[in-house]
């Protein structure tokens, strides 16, 4: 545990130090956004899906959509049908009252939802968070996610932060209309990010005339409805 007792075994482990304070600090975001459920303080730590054998079955997926029957089936319960990378993206996820059901009847009814995303990168730790509501934004008629973004400690920066937030938010999106069974939106989600690269690329796609060596506009507060 602190970097010099080893486990009594005839194999030979390499010394290992013990890890910088900042290195327990993300193990810790780590587990906050994406397995602890954010009722937790100093005593207890309650997880946000449980796990054991009270924990209901879950099925191994790498295909998104799911290919399987999703009637009878909880928001929660499909999002953890997600892939793990598409799970990074979704995070932990606080979900409305009503699974989702008012947003689902603004995507299928004309109707714009509201999204924003933020990302953020700190001593080479990215983490990034979404919300989305309807036009009234009545609070239980919101959900909210974040998660720690992965990427190299030496190599992310806040456009990729951003990025997992943007994914975020379309995961969820589709999610709501898997679970309530909508196959033809004809609303909008409206997606406020302050990332100009984010948002032409949600738009164009990834064109080379776009790509970060070329595209390194300041970052701006922009609107792009999607």
């Amino acid at each position: 545990m602190y970097g010099i007792q080893q486990n009594e075994t005839d194999l030979e482990y390499p010394y290992q130090p013990i890890p910088p304070p900042r290195a327990g600090k993300a193990w810790r975001n780590a587990l906050h956004a994406t397995y602890l459920d954010k009722r937790f303080n100093d005593t207890i730590s309650p997880l946000h899906r449980p796990i054991g054998p009270s924990a209901p079955a879950k099925v191994s997926l790498n295909h998104w959509p799911p290919t399987i029957p999703t009637t009878g089936m909880t928001m929660m319960d499909i999002i953890d049908l997600l892939p793990p990378e598409y799970n990074q993206a979704v995070g932990n996820v606080s979900l409305p009252q009503d699974d989702g059901l008012a947003l689902a009847e603004c995507l299928s009814s004309r109707q714009t939802t509201r999204a924003w995303n933020n990302g953020t990168v700190k001593h080479g730790d990215g983490a990034h968070a979404y919300a989305q509501t309807t036009r009234s934004d009545d609070p239980q008629e919101r959900l909210e996610g974040s998660s720690m973004t992965p990427g190299d400690q030496k190599t992310i920066f806040s456009l990729r932060t951003e990025h997992y937030g943007a994914f975020g938010i379309a995961l969820i999106g589709h999610t709501i209309c898997i679970r309530h069974s909508i196959t033809a939106t004809t609303g909008y989600i409206n997606f406020y990010i302050d990332n100009d690269t984010v948002i032409k690329r949600l738009k164009y796609g990834v064109l080379p005339e776009m790509g970060s060596e070329k595209h390194c506009k300041t970052d701006y507060l922009v609107r792009y409805m999607g």
